[in-house]
């Protein structure tokens, strides 16, 4: 029986100890190697330089959350453990074996920065100490502590003040000399002592000794703090590969988002190699990414709880800095800007369209995401390339929805906009149809030109098309799709990214023998008619389920798609949304009747002309009709899908009786959404068919 292999309990990490002076030392020169006399283990005389990943910058604790790191602190409580790794090593001197380390600090920003903070401004605000009212008088630094508290009191009593004025007049002194100057004052409390100085000599006499105490026990504390060992988990070399996994362990409970943790663990990915020169074109267009990385940072961090504040004085990012993170952030802010259509954030919208692009699935972000994306020959991400290519698919989405988006009101918001996961499979079926994703070296890929041989234009059994009639195809179907999408839930639920590989690849194998990336050419014809059919079935029974009556004009968000769809043709854009059936009359009827009416159905609602319905009032459209001019007439036509004479008030004199109307309203609605969809396998139908098929639907 073969045996079984053994874990290994014991990677290359172990526990130690760091003097709070040396961790502040490093904390405050990030940039520099430092003399730290055998620091963290290491070499007596080698050199240390601690880096913090770039996620983490501008973030610090605010006065709350230092006031209690430092109560953890002098009552002797566990403060967690730093986490350490070693990026790199370096031998400086061979013959005495001297090293320069660089270091990262994986875990424990904030408690690093609080004691550098709580170190740097101990005289400057030596009140910090008495903040917290709950504090004990127990643990190893308590004896300082309860010595300062009384010792301040008994000062402030001799002195005729209260212990806040005395303490903001000490704070006041010592802020411009430090610990210097409040020896001086204690000092100068004994010299006037000695002169047997007129004024006040008994005050000054009574209060030498509790100065000279609180002198001691601040002395005290602030040794205490310098010659705190904090423990550290110091990380060696060969868990270097492993470190993303372990970062994104140890940070999952802080109040940061997935996609922020990617910033660190993807630092190594630079978009600009040191030592390189960049063009004057790939300078402005990294300066554009480290703005929006900037703000990025900023954003996330002001966000992330009340117990945080941005620190001042955070070293700013460099354009040498940027990594493969900063520009897919960017690019996903790139792809949205300007375009409403998309109803979604920028921070992950990159990373999964690229992930899907390139790895096939929207769940692997990360290093495999990493490890095949495409570079240059230098070996940096291809931000050019990459960059136009996505921002273009963009584009192209936003024009081919165009006349479903442009469909809007001026009294109500219309919702319906374009989801994460939807988004994401539009933007790589783009990128996959009009260009191609072809494997390079192992793992790695490119994203290039569909050019003119067989394979690339292949579309499907004896079907070839060019990148641009693809392209084009793509761009009228895609209406369709949406609507088909929106209303079905394609990519919603346990199985939505299943869904959304399947719209885009119909092989996605990539391995080193065989390419196997083979494109889906679903998108280049029309979702069925049935599909849609059903949907709009399912749609019509949910907007009559209703419980009360809404009292406002609202549009759901199912009913807004098709609403879009429906009114695509008339280029609505801010105009004002009617009610078909009165709103009033409605709500007046169905009370009398008690009678739940759904008068925000989708199928009771209509666009006008602003002059055009607030004339109307509650009139029914079988009188009001007949009062407009011929202008208006052809217009209120084409927004009714209906003939005005039958609606009439008695569509309103029971539930049932508006249903009726409603029902006829809604097949219309949606036989007009098929046409303006371009659905060929609707427009070949015969007006009986088309009958036939609508009258299966609204039952």
């Amino acid at each position: 029986m073969a045996a079984i292999p053994q874990p290994d309990y014991a990677p290359e990490s172990r526990i130690v100890e760091i003097p709070a002076s040396a961790l502040v030392e490093m904390r405050d020169r990030p940039s520099d190697f430092l003399d730290t006399t055998g620091v963290l283990g290491l070499g007596q005389n080698d050199l240390i330089k601690l880096t913090l990943p770039k996620f983490q910058r501008g973030l610090k604790w605010n006065k709350e959350k230092l006031s209690n790191f430092h109560e953890s602190l002098t009552q002797g409580w566990p403060i967690g453990v730093l986490v350490i790794a070693v990026q790199s090593s370096q031998i400086l001197n061979s013959e005495s074996d001297q090293r320069k380390h660089t270091l990262n600090l994986i875990d424990g920003q904030q408690r690093s920065w609080a004691l550098a903070e709580l170190t740097r401004n101990f005289w400057s605000e030596p009140w910090i100490a008495f903040q917290n009212e709950k504090w004990e008088t127990t643990g190893p630094a308590s004896g300082s502590i309860f010595e300062a508290k009384n010792a301040v009191e008994e000062l402030a009593e001799a002195l005729g003040s209260t212990s806040a004025e005395l303490q903001g007049l000490v704070s006041t002194v010592a802020q411009e000399n430090g610990r210097g100057a409040f020896e001086d004052y204690v000092g100068f409390l004994d010299h006037m002592v000695d002169l047997g100085a007129d004024q006040a000599l008994a005050e000054l006499t009574e209060s030498r000794g509790p100065a000279r105490r609180l002198c001691d026990a601040l002395l005290q504390q602030e040794r205490a703090l310098f010659e705190l060992k904090i423990p550290a988990l110091l990380i060696g070399q060969t868990l270097q590969s492993q470190l993303p996994t372990i970062f994104r362990r140890l940070n999952e409970g802080i109040p940061l988002k997935g996609y922020d943790l990617l910033a660190a663990m993807w630092e190594s990915e630079l978009l600009q190699k040191p030592g390189t020169t960049a063009t004057a074109k790939q300078r402005k267009f990294l300066e554009k990414v480290r703005a929006q990385a900037v703000d990025r940072i900023e954003s996330t961090y002001t966000k992330a709880g009340s117990g945080y504040d941005q620190d001042p004085n955070a070293d700013p990012i460099s354009t040498g800095e940027l990594s493969l993170f900063d520009f897919l952030y960017f690019l996903g802010q790139s792809m949205v800007a300007g375009r409403p259509m998309f109803n979604v954030t920028a921070d992950i919208l990159a990373f999964q369209t690229a992930a899907l692009t390139l790895r096939g699935s929207l769940s692997q972000v990360d290093d495999r995401l990493r490890g095949a994306f495409p570079l240059t020959d230098e070996g940096t991400p291809d931000v050019d390339m990459i960059n136009g290519r996505f921002v273009e698919a963009a584009k192209n989405i936003e024009m081919a929805l165009k006349p479903l988006m442009d469909v809007s009101f001026s009294t109500v918001t219309l919702k319906g906009r374009i989801g994460l996961t939807p988004t994401v499979v539009y933007l790589a079926s783009f990128l996959t149809h009009h260009q191609i994703v072809k494997q390079k070296n192992g793992s790695q890929l490119e994203i290039a030109s569909r050019g003119t041989s067989v394979a690339d234009r292949q579309a499907g059994p004896g079907e070839f098309l060019t990148s641009t009639e693809r392209l084009a195809r793509l761009k009228a179907n895609l209406p369709a799709w949406y609507v088909h999408d929106a209303l079905t839930s394609t990519f919603a639920g346990a199985n939505g990214y299943v869904s959304a590989q399947d719209r885009v690849w119909a092989d996605f194998r990539g391995s080193k023998t065989s390419a196997g990336l083979v494109v889906s050419n679903v998108m280049l014809g029309q979702p069925p008619l049935d599909s849609l059919l059903r949907a709009f079935d399912e749609l019509w029974k949910s907007e009559c389920e209703v419980e009360q009556t809404p009292q406002r004009r609202r549009v759901s968000d199912a009913g807004s798609i098709l609403f879009r769809a429906a009114f695509s043709h008339l280029h609505v854009h801010d105009v004002a949304l009617d009610h078909v059936m009165a709103f009033t009359k409605c709500r007046n009827i169905s009370a009398q009747v008690k009678e739940v009416f759904p008068t925000n159905h989708v199928a009771n609602l209509l666009p006008l002309e602003e002059a055009v319905n607030n004339k109307r009032g509650d009139e029914q459209w079988s009188t009001y009709f007949l009062k407009l001019s011929k202008t208006d007439q052809t217009a209120v036509k084409k927004a009714l899908l209906v003939k005005p004479v039958v609606a009439t008030d008695a569509c309103t004199a029971s539930q049932e009786a508006l249903l009726d109307f409603l029902r006829v309203r809604y097949r219309a609605m949606a036989s007009q959404a098929l046409k303006n969809l371009g659905l060929d396998e609707w427009s070949v139908l015969s007006d009986t068919e088309k009958d036939a098929k609508l009258r299966a639907i609204a039952h």
